[in-house]
């Protein structure tokens, strides 16, 4: 590489540092650790930095704190929000950690610094308000009972709607009857044929609600041959 490449290389680097480190906002998530969230708002007080609103909803209880540095503003936060997606250090801090970070930035005004690339590198494995190896694992398994749970509500909730829906046998066998015609080319006698051969199954898991099909999905069984 001629020196004339490397020179245009190094400051096309740099300019793109300085867009990327631009779109990024002087922001914090600051996680409030137990009974610490008035003791935190004071401090916030104390440095001047005002309450913004955020709307009549409110979530008095919510436990972290957007704060905005360079417009020394803070945000309580609400569950499901987030006030400041273009922040440079994605994950929370705690309280001692904003305050080194904000000492720092007080010199610097930007967040890229050493302490913040470390913090980044510290949490990148974590969701954004886990702190430690423990409670990472506790999250990830409450996510999946939580998915396990809302994935059978949603079960129950269709079972419901066809059992209301099909709230008699006959009406239920046509439905899969005309599936089967419609979807996959039977005949009606052909459709007729092959429900009759599973009709027994199906007579039962009618009767149980929680293990019913729907008609389309019952009639693709049936033309697999299962």
């Amino acid at each position: 590489m001629c020196l004339r490449e490397k020179i245009f290389k190094e400051n096309h680097l740099k300019s793109n540092k300085k867009s990327n480190n631009n779109d990024n906002e002087n922001a914090l998530l600051v996680y409030l650790e137990k009974n610490r969230k008035t003791e935190f708002l004071n401090y916030l007080e104390r440095k001047s930095f005002e309450y913004k609103p955020t709307g009549p909803i409110h979530a008095s209880s919510c436990n972290w704190v957007y704060v905005f540095l360079d417009t020394k503003k803070y945000i309580i936060g609400k569950p499901g929000i987030d006030f400041a997606s273009k922040r440079y250090l994605k994950h929370a801090v705690l309280i001692e950690e904003f305050k080194a970070i904000y000492s720092i930035y007080l010199v610097s005004k930007n967040l890229n610094n050493e302490y913040v690339d470390f913090l980044n590198q510290k949490y990148k494995h974590y969701s954004v308000l886990c702190f430690s190896k423990t409670a990472a694992i506790k999250h990830i398994i409450h996510s999946i009972k939580l998915r396990f749970s809302i994935s059978s509500v949603i079960t129950h909730l269709i079972c419901k709607y066809y059992y209301s829906n099909y709230n008699s046998y006959s009406k239920y066998k046509k439905k899969v009857i005309l599936c089967l015609i419609k979807f996959h080319n039977y005949s009606r006698e052909g459709a007729l044929k092959d429900y009759a051969e599973y009709e027994n199954e199906i007579v039962e898991d009618y009767k149980n609600k929680e293990k019913m099909l729907s008609p389309i999905a019952e009639a693709t069984l049936i033309s697999m041959n299962f």
